[in-house]
């Protein structure tokens, strides 16, 4: 783990590759969800599905697919 306050050059370098790489990877999610909502099975098939497998409530798992296309705006 690298902490914030260490300053030295190779940590610092290795620690903004690291936020960098999780921004790509949350923007990639994010579109990688609206390709998934946009396709041929309607938002509450999806909802249905991730539900039961996560037994999670429905609004739940609506509410976080909605913030995850939220994501890269």
């Amino acid at each position: 783990m690298i902490l914030m306050g260490n300053k030295d050059n190779g940590s610092e370098k290795q620690y903004t590759e690291t936020v960098e790489q999780i921004a790509t990877n949350i923007a990639r999610l994010s579109r990688e969800v609206s390709v998934l909502l946009s396709g041929r099975l309607k938002k509450e098939t999806i909802v249905i599905l991730l539900a039961h497998q996560t037994k999670l409530p429905r609004g739940t798992i609506s509410s976080v697919l909605d913030a995850i296309t939220q994501l890269e705006s």
